[in-house]
């Protein structure tokens, strides 16, 4: 038996929904010249290698992460089709922003990793069990880290999504309103899954058998 914490709003998975795009080469025009932006692009067989390496999901999802942001970030700049000189700057400066949290969030990732020992793999599903010598419980707690946006004029995000605790040696159940109360008011940006993981870690270690006024 266990509960869960369903999605309440309306945020999408980045990339969940097929791209409407025409097919077409887009232009991107400097001055004025001009040359075609094919739409695909050969990968980069060091980012293709880093991103399969199952040994550490972290950094594969990290760069990952930050590539695609990017790439949803130019694909927000570009006027229509095109793109003109001036976008350039200030795009350049966005992206540099999204490598350096980028870095932040996989390097509070991995601490957490370290320190709580969680699994994760890369399609982003992490488990986590959690002891609470008090109560002579364990709890397996699972969640999904994936890359949303809130709409189209915010950057992408990950957010981590689907939790679930479920009881693996306990006889105290877990309710989905404490759930939503232990998560309550985790901000919505790139802290959010390294904030999920402490506050479930602390609130299940934490636990008793009355806990309304720890959640108060």
């Amino acid at each position: 038996m266990g509960s869960s914490l369903p999605d309440q709003n309306q945020t999408r998975a980045y990339g969940a929904e097929p791209s409407t795009r025409a097919s077409k080469s887009h232009l991107f025009i400097i001055d004025s010249g001009w040359m075609p932006l094919p739409t695909r692009a050969a990968a980069d067989p060091e980012l293709a290698d880093c991103l399969a390496d199952k040994k550490n999901p972290v950094a594969s999802m990290c760069v990952r992460f930050a590539c695609e942001t990017m790439r949803y970030m130019v694909s927000r700049a570009c006027r229509g089709p095109c793109c003109v000189a001036a976008d350039i700057p200030p795009l350049l400066r966005r992206c540099a922003a999204v490598a350096r949290v980028a870095l932040r969030w996989g390097r509070a990732m991995h601490d957490a990793k370290l320190h709580l020992a969680y699994t994760m793999d890369n399609e982003g599903y992490l488990t986590l069990k959690v002891a609470n010598v008090p109560l002579r419980s364990v709890w397996e707690v699972s969640m999904r880290v994936e890359l949303v946006v809130d709409d189209g004029r915010a950057a992408p995000w990950p957010r981590a999504g689907a939790v679930r605790v479920a009881r693996v040696v306990s006889d105290v159940p877990v309710h989905e309103h404490e759930l939503r109360r232990a998560l309550a008011h985790t901000p919505r940006d790139w802290g959010h899954a390294p904030r999920t993981i402490w506050r479930m870690f602390r609130y299940l270690k934490h636990k008793t058998r009355d806990d309304e006024l720890l959640l108060a």
